[in-house]
């Protein structure tokens, strides 16, 4: 009797525990408890059904639905990318269930629509295809937006100039893409223009828009460097050791050359079907931490905002209005905004200003590998417990605001040069993995999470086996 009663008991516990919400990553935003399990045979895909089923709007552009019965699993959404996100749930169930599915549905639709990551590829050398592990890695915990830093330079210029060399020859400098421009291409790793055109529609078909960014009139020292004419002229009152990456803003030829640079990829070149970006719907301008005049900066970003539009674009931008304040209008309606530091630009205030934002807050999702700052992925308990990516800095801005567009988190490679200690791309792929597993959870659900911190990292190991 004893054991009749003990295998009740163990029965009856087995049961309550198959019929919990699945361990995901994200966790599904809806649950709908059935009874029993599906036993999962060797091969799951021949009970897989799938239907894309254009007129289910509920479930926007990247949700779905799945229904576990007792024989088959069917699976609903209204675009490929939905249907994807699905597969990815159930591979990640399919790990945390133990063989055992629990019977019921699931209805999941995320809360926001950007969920990113900002990669600085400029001033580290990253090969392409670490790339595609980024946009694996990103697309299993339906992450949509990977922006892609490929100019950039050492920023620690008084290095040089204290030990009487000149900064402009000295301090590293890249332009990853492959370019016409003389001079430009990164020697020591770049991309062909038709790689980076596969790694886009490799994205693509995960649910990942790569968002390429050209950072000028600052951080431009590649750029500089080729067009020597164009390094800014007027006063710079904070970091004159900068002043050898910075683009003249106030010099109607640095415009000129801006918008030549950027055609290059924005439209179609001679003898070819398609651009380099044709499949990059966003494309970023950079413009951050410009120390020159803020007038003349101000007709340069607009200037740059509106060249990118009129290529049937939408162009994103770094917010730095507070710090660059003037009389000269700077486009706002269909132009999207980095909100990175609470020096260079507010969330509330750029939302009345018409700008559709993403909370890229420096403190809090900034990371600068093997540096003594800019450390978040020292911080990931606190990230699952206390963050949200609705509140920025001061400001909690309502998640059903048109003009809020959801959050991204930065790797910035600072530590090159006389800094550098010897890390490379592939030191960063494990703190990729669980930076993104963290701040998923929020981006998508933007709820409390499902458990404790302790059990979250057990459930990503178990996806990792």
């Amino acid at each position: 009797m004893k054991k009749l009663i003990f295998a009740v008991s163990c029965l009856a516990t087995f049961s309550l525990l198959a019929l919990e919400k699945p361990a995901t990553v994200p966790e599904v935003t809806r649950w709908e408890s059935g009874n029993g399990v599906l036993k999962l045979p060797a091969d799951v895909k021949r009970i897989v059904e799938t239907k894309l089923d254009k007129a289910a709007k509920d479930l926007g552009t990247e949700g779905y639905t799945i229904d576990i019965g007792p024989r088959k699993i069917r699976i609903t959404a209204a675009t490929q990318t939905g249907l994807f996100y699905a597969a990815q749930t159930l591979k990640q169930m399919v790990k945390t269930s133990g063989g055992n599915l629990p019977q019921g549905k699931i209805t999941d639709v995320p809360k926001y629509r950007v969920r990113g990551f900002v990669f600085d590829v400029g001033r580290l050398p990253v090969p392409i295809e670490f790339l595609y592990e980024v946009v694996d890695i990103m697309a299993s915990y339906k992450m949509n937006d990977l922006q892609l830093h490929l100019n950039d330079n050492y920023i620690w210029h008084e290095d040089y100039v204290k030990q009487g060399k000149d900064p402009f020859k000295e301090s590293y400098a890249a332009f990853r893409l492959e370019s016409k421009l003389k001079g430009l291409t990164a020697k020591d790793i770049s991309y062909t223009k038709k790689d980076f055109m596969e790694l886009v529609a490799y994205a693509k078909k995960k649910g990942v828009n790569i968002v390429p960014e050209f950072d000028m009139p600052g951080h431009a020292l590649a750029l500089t460097r080729v067009r020597p004419d164009l390094i800014y002229q007027g006063p710079m009152p904070h970091h004159p050791e900068r002043r050898c990456e910075m683009m003249d803003a106030a010099n109607p030829e640095t415009l000129k050359f801006a918008g030549e640079l950027f055609d290059e990829y924005l439209l179609a070149e001679k003898g070819k079907k398609r651009a380099v970006f044709a499949d990059c719907p966003v494309v970023h301008i950079g413009s951050d931490e410009f120390f020159g005049s803020a007038e003349s900066y101000r007709r340069f970003v607009d200037g740059l905002l509106g060249h990118v539009q009129s290529r049937k674009y939408t162009p994103r931008v770094w917010g730095s209005l507070r710090r660059k304040p003037g009389k000269t209008p700077v486009r706002s309606e269909g132009v999207q905004m980095n909100i990175w530091s609470m020096d260079w630009g507010r969330a509330k205030e750029s939302i009345d200003l018409g700008y559709d934002i993403i909370n890229t807050f420096d403190r809090q999702l900034y990371l600068v590998p093997t540096a003594n700052y800019y450390r978040m992925d020292r911080n990931l308990k606190g990230l699952w417990e206390n963050w949200q990516p609705n509140v920025i800095g001061p400001d909690t801005i309502d998640p059903e605001n048109p003009h809020f567009l959801g959050a991204s988190w930065a790797c910035w490679n600072d530590m090159i040069g006389p800094k550098h200690n010897g890390y490379t791309y592939k030191d960063l792929k494990e703190t990729i993995e669980n930076v993104c597993g963290v701040l998923s959870e929020k981006m998508w659900r933007g709820e409390k999470p499902p458990r404790s911190f302790e059990a979250h990292q057990e459930v990503l190991k178990s996806l990792r086996k």
